[in-house]
């Protein structure tokens, strides 16, 4: 790459898009690529320098530790229960304990290759084992640290020694005394190493990124200031995007109190102020959902006000999380946009999970936040998602939130899903009203009923359009429907050829053997 001439103003930034990299200045991305060792070493050969400092230990900058454990004391399948086991492991300190890499299914830990170890083990408060390590400066390696880029999480399962220890139970039997059911209690596990897989036996098992690990640097190699049109700054300098590790304030922040010029006036007595959306230049988006005492804007002479949370919003806020700058996993719900919202009757509201399975099926997560009941009304904070690029923040800006709120069968009222739209029911304006203001109703011509009531009971109640919807979500969600109508008959069949099987092979363990001697020994006696 050519070295450029830069301006102070115009130092070469780095930031995560999708899953690639991009060294960019102003509006103008310098470059692309697959991994941030390669960005950070474009970005040093723009400034002047040969090439970024390798590691010279084999090993990369970044650490990974559990999140919040590796393994669990509970039952993840009906054939294997750790609820009574006592956890140990191989001593760091004394052999190699290593961490594997599987990124296709196969039987077993089959095809998984070495890309770090760990450093040491350690209990959780609840004494359920977790781990610290480093990734080998590898294809592996970096392979695996890549997976873990921009906060995210991948499941990771445990690798037994010898030393293992667990009863085998026969939970239930055939006419013919053998074995059908069966269950491995474990009273004792030995970890020899780890293995990073798509599908692990704890569903909540998993490691993320810890932070960059201290290198000492000798002297003679340390890197030299340039100047930059007058501007002195270490090479390389990567200013990663706050969005990938947002600092904990942005899912914290309050309410603004009355004074805060924030707050926009929403109505002519300034009995209802509000936050409208608000996206700031870093990434940190909030704003209020809805405010209290507003109706929801259907046409219905029925005054539907926006509902409060007896749960503390944990029906929306039950996905993975987010890691955040100082190390905390901060429990979040999704923003959603590109689809309509999911219908208020004529369809299955059952559960709440039937309603966000909907949302994460047909539209697109760009934000993650968190969200609580303040003075004024329903309060959300949080960040964009790094993979959001400049072009979608623009149309974003100007798409307001629009709640999903639904009844469980005990009639618990929630807020299970946020969509982005044109309209939505409980609009926040975005400059305070006047006297010339026009009227309410004008504000959502066209917009659809969007509450279903049954007699004077509002059951579920939505935001009224939407925006155009993403064609790849559309089609993804088609085809998913298709495939399950279509699979659902063979998968049963499969299912039942399985248990055949799996009946007719039980011979092959020990209480299958046992329970045949049993059977065969009067024939044999006689």
């Amino acid at each position: 790459m050519p070295t450029a001439t830069l301006a102070p103003a115009d130092f070469p930034l780095v930031r995560q898009a999708g899953a690639a990299w991009e060294l960019y200045c102003g509006d103008e991305v310098l470059a692309i690529a697959d991994t941030y060792a390669e960005v950070v070493r474009q970005l040093a050969e723009m400034v002047g320098v040969d090439s970024a400092p390798g590691s010279s230990d084999g090993l990369l900058a970044e650490t990974w530790m559990g999140d919040p454990a590796i393994a669990f004391n509970e039952q993840p399948d009906p054939e294997r229960d750790f609820t009574n086991v006592k956890w140990g492991w191989r001593d760091p300190a004394l052999s190699l304990v290593p961490l594997m890499l599987q990124t296709s299914t196969e039987m077993g830990h089959f095809g998984a290759v070495l890309a770090g170890f760990i450093e040491a083990f350690d209990l959780t408060g609840t004494g359920e084992p977790t781990a610290t390590g480093r990734f080998y400066d590898s294809e592996a390696g970096r392979q695996a640290r890549d997976l873990l880029l921009g906060g995210r999480r991948f499941g990771v399962s445990v690798d037994p020694d010898s030393d293992t220890a667990a009863d085998y139970l026969c939970m239930e039997e055939d006419e013919d005394g053998f074995c059908t059911a069966a269950m491995w209690s474990f009273t004792y596990y030995s970890i020899a190493g780890l293995t990073m897989t798509p599908f692990p036996a704890f569903a909540r098992a998993n490691i993320v990124l810890g932070s960059p690990a201290e290198v000492e640097v000798a002297p003679e190699e340390a890197v030299e200031a340039v100047e930059l049109d007058g501007l002195a700054a270490s090479a390389p300098v990567a200013v990663i995007d706050r969005r990938v590790r947002p600092p904990r304030a942005w899912f914290t922040m309050p309410e603004p109190e009355f004074g805060d010029p924030l707050l926009v006036q929403q109505d002519l007595a300034g009995e209802r102020w509000g936050v409208p959306q608000t996206i700031t230049d870093e990434g940190q988006v909030f704003g209020h959902l809805a405010l209290w005492g507003e109706c929801l804007r259907n046409g219905s002479d029925l005054c539907i006000q926006p509902p409060d949370s007896a749960r503390a919003y944990a029906e929306f806020m039950c996905g993975p999380g987010v890691r955040t700058a100082e190390g905390e996993l901060v429990g979040t719900g999704t923003m959603v946009v590109g689809c309509s919202h999911y219908p208020t009757s004529g369809v299955d509201r059952s559960s709440f999970s039937i309603v966000r399975d909907y949302y994460a099926n047909a539209g697109l997560g760009w934000a993650d936040v968190r969200v609580s009941s303040g003075a004024f009304g329903v309060w959300y904070t949080g960040r964009v998602r790094p993979e959001v690029t400049e072009a979608q923040l623009s149309v974003l800006q100007s798409l307001p939130p629009s709640g999903d709120w639904s009844r469980d069968p005990e009639g618990a009222f929630e807020l299970c899903a946020v969509l982005s739209v044109n309209k939505p029911g409980y609009p926040v304006r975005r400059e305070a009203i006047a006297a010339a203001a026009l009227p309410a109703d004008s504000l959502v011509d066209g917009a659809a009923v969007s509450a279903s009531v049954i007699g004077r009971t509002v059951m579920a109640l939505t935001g009224a359009n939407r925006v155009r919807p993403c064609p790849e979500c559309a089609q993804r969600h088609a085809a998913a429907q298709t495939a399950t109508r279509r699979d659902s008959g063979q998968l049963a069949r499969i299912e039942a050829l399985l248990q055949r099987i799996d009946r007719r092979t039980q011979h092959l363990n020990g209480a299958g053997i046992k329970a045949a001697a049993a059977l065969l020994a009067p024939t044999i006696r006689d």
